[in-house]
């Protein structure tokens, strides 16, 4: 067997020949993955928020992978990601600067540099590409209750002690 090279860095990614096609595939290292359960199952089961998961996760001592700490938005992007299901998904947002692919068109671009696109814009295989890693259902109910809590409005304390408590 072939010893495994390493691609550590930015940009640094292996070769590939002209007729092939980078996939994404779930992780080899069975570590990564029994994380990636078990923050989903934290999510659904425990009343729990992707904050509190990225606290418990630092604090068991888990590596992130990309960055020196888990936080709140890591999980967040974990947790709606269907890539878990075996369903990669393209086109969830645009930082292209001549042209893109938004309302089912190729049209030139409005000069933000990043675009956050609807659920119809997005691009995904019709069925699973590889065998999931979450139980589909279980990602059905972590989707509802992110989009529980997405559709709460947060609303700041009223008073400078009340937002500056932590800090003091």
């Amino acid at each position: 067997m072939a010893a495994k090279k390493r691609f550590d860095g930015k940009n640094n990614r292996p070769p590939k020949a002209l007729h092939e096609t980078l996939k994404y595939r779930p992780s080899i290292i069975a570590e990564r993955l029994k994380y990636v359960v078990l923050i989903f199952a934290w999510y659904v089961t425990d009343s729990i928020s992707p904050g509190k998961i990225a606290s418990r996760l630092n604090d068991l001592g888990i590596s992130p992978i990309f960055g020196p700490l888990w936080h709140r938005g890591v999980v967040k992007y974990l947790l709606s990601n269907p890539v878990y299901v075996g369903r990669p998904t393209y086109n969830k947002a645009s930082g292209s600067r001549f042209v893109e692919f938004y309302g089912g068109q190729v049209k030139g671009v409005n000069g933000k540099k990043t675009r956050t696109r609807g659920e119809s814009d997005h691009i995904r295989p019709d069925a699973p590409e590889f065998a999931p890693v979450i139980d589909p259902q279980i990602f059905d109910k972590t989707q509802a209750k992110l989009a529980v809590t997405k559709a709460r409005a947060y609303r700041a304390p009223q008073t400078a002690s009340l937002w500056l408590k932590g800090l003091v």
